[in-house]
This record gives structure tokens, C-alpha cells and sequence, in this order.
């Protein structure tokens, strides 16, 4: 058996010469406490270059913040333009159905119409009838003169004659006004 403790013998022999024969191209084989000391000094060099990290961080943080912050504000702001937007876009919507009626009203009245009012309530919704730049309605005098020859019933004098009259004899047409009442009976009362 001494034969193959001695083979064990020069293999590890032969072993150790192939290792030394490797080592003597490559660096030396380092001891714990040398790889523990090589790594700490990277590891120190590491946290030097990030030691600033956490206030970093903190400062993105901030940042991060005043930004949401500037944003929500010009949001407000951008609310509070469109608000504001809206409410003159109605208003200018207002003034111009305003100004319409308005001038419904005067066509009505210079066209004889029975019942201003319910030429008004008529026409006022009319697409034909617009405001220009200038504030000047246009269409109206032509939408109520439209108005008398179709509806000749609504207005005191036209091609049917009186309008009263006119709807009475249709069987129907709109229920006359109180005042257009009161100058038919003082016509009437004349003729007496």
C-alpha cells in the first residue's frame, strides 16, 4: 500500500508544482484581512462620492413639490381665466338676445303688429336675426316683415285687413290683446 500513499504523495507534490508554476504569472494569493482592507477603501471611496446623496434626494423632494405647487396655481389661474371667460361670453349672449328682442319690438311696432310681444316671443329665437361686430341687428325688419305677410293676423293693417277680424273668420289665430279689445269696441261704439 506504500505504492499508492507515495502515488498520493507526488500527485499532491505535483499538484502544488503545477499551482506554483500558475501563481508565478498571476498576483500573489491575498489574506483575509487584505481583501477586507481593500474592499473597505473602495467601499469608503463609494460613500464618499455618494455622502451627498440623501440631500440630494431631499432637494428633488422640494423641488418636486413647488413645481406641483406652481402647477396647481397655474391651474387656478388657467380655472378662474376660463371662469371668467364663460361669464363674459354670457353675458355678451344676454345683451345680444337683449338687443334683438329690442329691435323685434321697434319692427313690430312701426308694422302695425297687434301684440308686440308675441311677434317678440316669435321671432326672438330666429337664426335670420343676428348682431354684427358693430352691435347693429341685422334681419330683423326683414324676419318681421316676413312675419306680417305670413301671419297677417298679428298686425292691424295688412293684405288681410284687420287681424282681428282676419283670425275670427279663420276660426281661430291668436287670442286677441286686451288693448287691441279695447280699440275694437271703441270702433264699434263709433259706428253707433
Amino acid at each position: 500500500m506504500s505504492g499508492s500513499g507515495e502515488g498520493q504523495a507526488q500527485g499532491a507534490e505535483g499538484q502544488n508544482n503545477d499551482d506554483q508554476g500558475q501563481g508565478q504569472g498571476e498576483q500573489p494569493t491575498l489574506t483575509q484581512a487584505e481583501v477586507d482592507r481593500i474592499v473597505a477603501a473602495r467601499l469608503s471611496r463609494a460613500e464618499k462620492k455618494y455622502a451627498d446623496y440623501d440631500e440630494l434626494k431631499e432637494k428633488a423632494a422640494r423641488l418636486d413639490q413647488l413645481e406641483e405647487q406652481a402647477k396647481s396655481e397655474l391651474e387656478r389661474e388657467r380655472d378662474r381665466a376660463d371662469k371668467a371667460e364663460r361669464r363674459a361670453q354670457e353675458a355678451t349672449a344676454r345683451a345680444e338676445r337683449t338687443i334683438i328682442r329690442s329691435e323685434i319690438a321697434i319692427q313690430a311696432a312701426n308694422a302695425g303688429a297687434i301684440d308686440v310681444g308675441d311677434v317678440v316671443a316669435l321671432l326672438s329665437e330666429s337664426a335670420d336675426i343676428t348682431v354684427d361686430k358693430d352691435g347693429k341687428v341685422q334681419g330683423a325688419e326683414a324676419a318681421v316683415k316676413a312675419m306680417a305677410k305670413a301671419k297677417p293676423h298679428l298686425f292691424k293693417s295688412g293684405a288681410g285687413g284687420d287681424g282681428f277680424e282676419q283670425g275670427a273668420r279663420r276660426g281661430g289665430g291668436e287670442a286677441p290683446s286686451v288693448a287691441r279689445g279695447r280699440e275694437l269696441y271703441e270702433q264699434s261704439r263709433k259706428k253707433r
